[in-house]
């Protein structure tokens, strides 16, 4: 119906979910009354199901201000897939939100490279770890997820098909390991490590350990 839209956005709205992630939906509307009404038929069959939700209810500017003062959020919402409902707002806040991310890149970007350093300070150079965290350390899946924002400025041109591939291979990686454990944890801890080879298909650890190092060095050289 016209006036509101269920947006997935993070890597439900990327397509990049895995069995451990959050359902990440936004409900947008112009300003309905019965917004909270509608919101929990959305989310309690969601939770019922004992399915995680990351949820939020937003108008387009709500959504607009989070994203000007979040970059989780801005992040989220420069990649998001329309679930159900109006297809003109979701277009909307989309172009809104990144009309604002370009509008403010000289002031934002260098937040970003800042956030960005810190996390790999925290957790390290994956190509070089033995228990590597997938998507936060340097050359994780979060990087790529940077590098795409950054696109999205037109400060650079996209990364090239060998990054994309790097990017789907550290997924299917990351994949295995929560199917493996039934868990979201995202490092590869070494009695997880044999499982997870198994699930892919791959000889032993070493081969997982080296297409995780060799995924993890064509995302740090981009």
């Amino acid at each position: 119906e016209p006036g509101v839209a269920l947006l997935a956005v993070g890597s439900f709205g990327r397509g990049d979910l895995t069995p451990g992630g959050d359902l990440d939906l936004v409900l947008l509307h112009e300003g309905r009354p019965d917004i909270g009404e509608l919101a929990q038929k959305i989310w309690y069959p969601v939770w019922d199901r004992g399915l995680k939700l990351d949820h939020s209810v937003r108008t387009v500017d709500e959504a607009r201000e989070v994203a000007g003062e979040d970059l989780k959020a801005v992040m989220g919402l420069l990649r998001t897939r329309l679930i159900a409902g109006d297809p003109k707002l979701a277009e909307s806040v989309r172009t809104a939100v990144l009309a604002d991310w370009r509008a403010a890149a000289k002031r934002r970007l260098p937040e970003l490279a800042r956030l960005t350093r810190e996390r790999w300070e925290a957790h390290g150079e994956l190509a070089f770890l033995q228990e590597g965290d997938l998507k936060d350390a340097h050359g994780g899946l979060r990087d790529v997820h940077v590098m795409e924002a950054v696109v999205a400025t037109w400060a650079v041109p996209p990364p090239g098909p060998r990054v994309k591939a790097a990017y789907d291979r550290l997924l299917e990686i990351r994949h295995a390991l929560h199917a493996v454990t039934g868990r979201s944890n995202d490092r590869l801890l070494l009695q997880e490590q044999d499982g997870v080879a198994a699930h892919l298909g791959l000889s032993d650890v070493y081969e997982l350990l080296g297409t995780v190092a060799e995924c993890a060095r064509t995302i740090t050289y981009a």
